[in-house]
């Protein structure tokens, strides 16, 4: 589907998904052929979807357990021995899924049910907890490099702003001459949002000036002040005001 618009992919798709089989056989060939790939084409493309979604949600999912475990071990952190509970505050098992098989094994003693090995439940925390850190999914608060990255992205409203089209219309000349191209002043006029079919608000819409630099100043006026020289000043209207 390289190189076909997406919306004319969207209607082929539509199109054959509302079609029977009777019905795609009455199309010529070429159409059939067409319909068909297109619908292929969605398809494949949810399918995609639906286990990025999938992934998304067993992402946080896993990073909620991790932060689990975490305040599991920072609430016995005071505690003295080997082990500790392997329960939460609410009575249930802390769940640690989302460790590997390894890790599992390590923290849990066979000889002592319902207890966590205090060493390796802590290193298999904070290993899982380094991991998160790197991929950005837990984020550390008053941190630059591991700053919440969410945090930083622009609001809705400010974005509907800053890219609305009258901003684009006025950004997009400057952009187009730092990347070095040229742009003539019948561009300009097509996506001026000033331009009217009878009126130009602001005269001329061009970029061709601003690199055009002006004359050197000339201090001398060519103007002949001979035939004021044997005239009274006050007389021809140059005197000081009273």
């Amino acid at each position: 589907m390289d190189g076909v618009a997406a919306g004319k992919v969207t209607d082929f798709a539509g199109e054959a998904d509302a079609s029977d089989a009777s019905e795609l056989r009455d199309f010529v060939p070429v159409k059939r052929i067409a319909l068909v790939a297109a619908l292929t084409h969605n398809a494949r493309m949810r399918v995609r979807d639906d286990l990025a979604t999938m992934f998304c949600k067993r992402v946080a999912t896993k990073t909620s357990r991790v932060l689990d475990a975490l305040a599991h071990g920072q609430r016995h952190q005071a505690a003295h021995g080997d082990y500790i509970t392997a329960f939460n505050e609410e009575g249930k098992e802390v769940d640690i899924s989302f460790a590997t098989q390894n890790w599992r094994k390590a923290v849990v003693d066979k000889t002592r049910t319902g207890q966590f090995v205090r060493k390796h439940f802590e290193a298999m925390v904070f290993t899982a907890l380094a991991e998160e850190l790197r991929t950005g999914d837990v984020a550390v608060v008053g941190s630059e490099e591991y700053a919440d990255w969410s945090e930083q992205l622009l609001a809705w409203r400010s974005s509907r702003r800053r890219w609305s089209p009258t901003w684009w219309r006025s950004a997009l000349p400057s952009r187009v001459l730092e990347e070095g191209w040229e742009i003539d002043p019948e561009d300009l006029a097509h996506i001026s949002p000033y331009l009217t079919g009878h009126i130009n608000r602001f005269g001329e819409y061009s970029t061709h000036e601003l690199g055009i630099q002006p004359e050197a100043y000339d201090p001398k006026l060519d103007v002949d002040f001979t035939p004021l020289r044997g005239q009274d000043l006050t007389a021809a209207g140059l005197g000081q005001a009273a």
